[in-house]
């Protein structure tokens, strides 16, 4: 999920996320140009399972997927 969204930004939209039931043990990975400790950290917070900087990389996408969900 990109985390600068118009509206709901994606910190956001993933605490909703994790709060829904569907959406509790959901892999959800943020995506954004920024990817500094306090960025990683937000993301963290958020309830996200992975934080990735732009461009992506195709080897840290795998690894992020094959990681255990850590849900909230």
């Amino acid at each position: 999920m990109d985390i600068d969204m118009p509206g709901m930004d994606g910190h956001e939209n993933c605490r909703h996320m994790r709060a829904a039931d569907w959406g509790a043990n959901a892999r959800i990975i943020a995506l954004r140009g920024w990817g500094q400790e306090e960025d990683k950290l937000k993301s963290k917070n958020a309830g996200f399972d992975a934080h990735l900087v732009k461009p992506m990389e195709r080897a840290a996408l795998l690894e992020a997927l094959q990681a255990p969900v850590s849900g909230n």
